[in-house]
């Protein structure tokens, strides 16, 4: 995991864009340590991301030491499901499923089902919620996107996105292991993993109004592309083109990603891209004035 620009001043006073309900958040530290753990089960991230947002809801403060209420947090499956899109099943052996994966992790006192398989009943360990709760860098969640997240890369990339998307410069970097963690062939090249890893970050761009720039960067340590650079750009932020278009040589191409699609460019036509789209939406403007 790579973030740059994380002093004081990193995160600009932006409005969030997030409903004050459906905000939640995670620590670094757990992004770094402990989701990558998780395993390869997309439920096990769903039912983790649902009992997190209940959680984070029902505490007065978000400081690692917060004090949790003494009773466990108890939740209706069919909130859960409700939550990560899956409100029309009636089945929450899926759910059950998921519970074991969580239990090892460590990060929870207890966590089971009761009333017939009908809620859910936890308490995070004290330990494992001040490391969740870590302020010292965090990524700010929205609940309402977690029924547009179907897939483990998807919640790794928006996990990212999220980290990083209220900084002055938003930049975050990414190993394609890391990306490929969790699938049935790991080691995937880019030509594998592309269209996952674009369609995950046209949905949060999507959802946050955002942009990216994706580099591939290409240095050696596997065969081909071995990592990729994602530069966010949203009102306010400092990218400027010039900054955009400053990369290193061993960039091999580049991919734009809006909520729109995405447009693969090559390293140099940089600039002259940010030119085009600068230029079209002139005129777009123009022509509805």
């Amino acid at each position: 995991m790579d973030i740059e620009d994380i002093g004081p001043d990193a995160v600009t006073f932006c409005e969030t864009g997030i409903a004050t309900d459906d905000m939640y958040r995670v620590s670094a530290l757990y992004m770094q340590f402990w989701e990558p753990v998780l395993g390869a089960d997309v439920m096990v991230h769903r039912v983790f991301h649902a009992l997190l947002h209940h959680t984070c809801r029902r505490l007065k403060t978000w400081q690692p030491d917060t004090i949790q209420p003494v009773e466990e947090y108890r939740m209706r499956c069919i909130e859960a499901r409700r939550l990560f899109g899956l409100e029309r099943s009636t089945d929450n052996r899926a759910i059950a499923r998921a519970l074991e994966p969580l239990r090892a992790t460590g990060l929870f006192d207890h966590l089971d089902l009761l009333h017939g398989n009908h809620w859910l009943a936890w308490r995070f360990s004290d330990e494992a919620l001040s490391m969740l709760l870590d302020n010292v860098q965090y990524a700010l969640l929205d609940a309402s996107i977690l029924a547009k997240l179907t897939s483990i890369l998807d919640y790794r990339i928006y996990l990212f996105v999220a980290l990083v998307r209220r900084m002055r410069k938003p930049v975050f970097a990414l190993d394609l292991d890391l990306l490929s963690e969790g699938r049935a062939q790991p080691g995937q090249s880019w030509s594998q993993l592309s269209a996952r890893v674009l369609r995950a970050l046209r949905t949060c761009c999507a959802h946050h109004d955002l942009a990216a720039f994706v580099l591939l960067h290409e240095t050696g340590s596997r065969r081909g592309i071995d990592h990729i650079e994602v530069r966010l750009v949203r009102d306010g932020c400092v990218w400027s083109r010039d900054l955009l278009a400053k990369i290193d040589p061993e960039v091999r191409g580049v991919v734009f990603v809006d909520g729109d699609g995405h447009e693969r460019i090559r390293p140099a036509e940089i600039a002259s891209f940010i030119d085009r789209r600068r230029s079209a939406k002139a005129a777009r403007s123009g022509r509805a004035a």
